[in-house]
């Protein structure tokens, strides 16, 4: 009972307080310190330092602007899995990660240095890490990672365990990601640079044709067509542009009204991209949940924690039902089978749950499957859509210069 109370995320946190204050020496000291009200901060700035005050304000917890980003985050636990393996005091050495990144006077590093420091203020003040990260919004993965490992006394093993998979999951994400620009950009070019030939070049190309009309001459099928492809873009091109734009923000204000999980469902149910990116999430989730259950975390807890690690909103509700059946008294795989959302692959891997220690392996198998199919089909669409993008903006292009040619040569054949 003792062991489950440690994961229990709805502990009562004080709140901080940022200061200004002049210390004994008269250097101008900034910081942020933990009481339980204004009153306590300014006693123990006063009374207990010496200080004289000269600013103490209250900041509000889980702010958008302090909560971590899942990049923030693996940074922060890859640092405090290096100080946990030194056995160097955790205050001091992140004052030292701190001061190292003052150099750099980007927006981003200044915000780590600052999360950083008032990580250390948190830690000096007694607060524990696990809910000092929790305060400042760091991912409930990464501190169920922290927590077991004080269960277990293994803190420093629990947060390389949780580094190594979250970087390996994170450099998939990248790949794939790339695998969809790359063709996405090379499409947006071609089309830019089309549409753009057929605008400047348009008047010139109508004036061509009359020109041939002229001497009488019947045009090409290929000169024909081009013809009057330059004409329908010259009429209607702006239209086509507006109703491509508006397609992309219509889409864009969808996902920001639409909730979460049926934006999610849309993208699964696109063809390819949608079986990538369940396979991403899969991946995340699996690696997860045999991390947190070799951890010792339990069952039901490491489900949720897994959920919400996943960074999808189907696989988090998923996790959630089958999380509340498992308390409710059902086996693990009976559970799972009757929830929408978790593959076949996965229920089959239920098996050994009797065993944590085969489970975990057994999640973790499963997970380097998702991780390999993942990057599998984003190499194939990668292989598979560069050629196709080449050889479409050849086939525009000669088109477009045959079209041109053919007659003209035509005609100073029949000239001669």
């Amino acid at each position: 009972m003792a062991r489950q109370n440690r994961f229990n995320f709805d502990s009562q946190i004080m709140p901080d307080f940022h200061y200004i204050a002049i210390d004994q020496t008269g250097n101008r000291q900034t910081g942020t310190l933990q009481a339980d009200s204004v009153e306590s901060a300014q006693r123990e700035l006063k009374e207990s330092r010496g200080w004289t005050l000269l600013e103490l304000k209250e900041q509000k917890q889980n702010s958008s602007d302090d909560k971590m980003s899942r990049g923030a985050s693996e940074d922060l636990a890859a640092q405090l899995a290096e100080l946990t393996a030194s056995q160097l005091p955790l205050e001091q050495g992140l004052r030292k990660l701190a001061d190292e990144l003052a150099v750099f006077s980007t927006w981003g590093r200044k915000r780590q240095r600052e999360q950083l420091q008032r990580l250390a203020s948190r830690l000096e003040a007694g607060q524990s890490l696990d809910d000092a990260l929790q305060v400042q919004g760091a991912p409930a993965d990464l501190i169920a990672a922290i927590r077991a490992g004080l269960v277990t006394g293994k803190t420093g093993q629990a947060m390389s365990q949780y580094v190594t998979y979250v970087k390996d999951l994170s450099t998939l994400r990248s790949r794939v990601s790339i695998s969809f620009i790359y063709p996405a950009f090379l499409f947006s070019v071609a089309f830019v640079l089309f549409m753009g030939l057929m605008f400047y070049l348009g008047p010139l190309f109508l004036r061509f044709s009359e020109m041939f009309y002229s001497f009488g001459m019947d045009m090409p099928v290929i000169t024909s067509s081009f013809l009057k492809t330059t004409q329908f873009i010259m009429d209607f091109g702006v239209i086509i542009l507006n109703i491509v734009v508006g397609c992309i923000v219509i889409s864009g204000l969808l996902c920001v009204v639409l909730p979460r999980h049926a934006v999610r469902r849309i993208q699964l149910s696109i063809p390819i991209f949608g079986s990538i990116l369940q396979s991403i999430s899969m991946s995340r989730f699996t690696h997860a949940l045999g991390f947190l259950t070799d951890n010792d975390v339990p069952l039901a807890e490491a489900l949720r924690l897994a959920g919400q690690s996943a960074d999808d909103s189907v696989v988090a509700e998923a996790s959630q039902h089958w999380a509340e059946r498992l308390e409710a008294g059902e086996s693990l795989r009976d559970a799972a089978d009757r929830i929408r959302g978790i593959p076949a692959d996965l229920i089959e891997s239920l098996h050994w749950n009797s065993d944590r220690e085969i489970l975990s392996r057994a999640l973790h198998a499963l997970g380097e499957m998702y991780e390999s199919r993942a990057r599998i089909q984003a190499v194939t669409i990668t292989a598979f859509t560069e050629p196709v993008i080449v050889i479409l903006i050849g086939f525009l292009f000669m088109w477009v210069v045959v079209g041109l040619f053919l007659p003209l040569i035509t005609l100073m054949n029949q000239l001669s």
